[in-house]
């Protein structure tokens, strides 16, 4: 009769053993399903937050030339010298002297003018590879972090206000000419 009893038992402990993996399973399915369900919504949210943002951001020429003063450059610009959409680069100049200002990592921007020179390219390319920015004499990084959440919107208004296209960079260089 105890050999019964004890089958039962484990007959019954086994059943609800299943039924509870079955319905952890649902609910975890149930679970992640809201969580992407949630998920999608905050993204919905953000982007329809960072559209409403890039709307009303706009740059004229000077309006730009002050924030990549404030921003990246760490010293006042008043005159854009030149444009190098290759490089999505600016060459600005200001009381100070010059800068150039580039969403190309320096790195990249030495390298490339190093390798036009050593060709012996000609015009432009050959011209700048010859200016002080190819060793500069500091090189200032500025990009989204604390206090900079619409850094990319605003510097993809600033690059278009100034002619130049950056896309919407998380990161801007200013190498500053000796």
């Amino acid at each position: 009769m105890i050999d019964f009893w004890a089958a039962l038992l484990f007959l019954v402990v086994a059943f609800l053993a299943a039924l509870l993996a079955v319905y952890n399973y649902r609910q975890a399915r149930e679970i992640r399903s809201l969580r992407e369900l949630v998920g999608r919504a905050i993204v919905m949210q953000e982007r329809a937050r960072r559209e409403a943002k890039a709307k009303e951001i706009a740059f004229d020429r000077d309006a730009a030339l002050a924030w990549l003063s404030k921003t990246v450059a760490g010293m006042p610009l008043t005159e854009v010298t030149q444009v190098y959409p290759d490089l999505r680069a600016v060459e600005v100049t200001g009381p100070d002297g010059r800068a150039l200002i580039t969403a190309t990592p320096p790195e990249i921007v030495r390298r490339a003018f190093k390798v036009q020179k050593a060709k012996g390219a000609a015009g432009r390319l050959a011209t700048f590879a010859r200016s002080p920015f190819l060793s500069p004499g500091k090189v200032q990084a500025a990009g989204q972090g604390e206090g900079m959440e619409w850094f990319d919107l605003e510097a993809a208004a600033v690059g278009a206000a100034l002619g130049v296209e950056w896309g919407e960079p998380v990161k801007l260089w200013a190498l500053l000419a000796k």
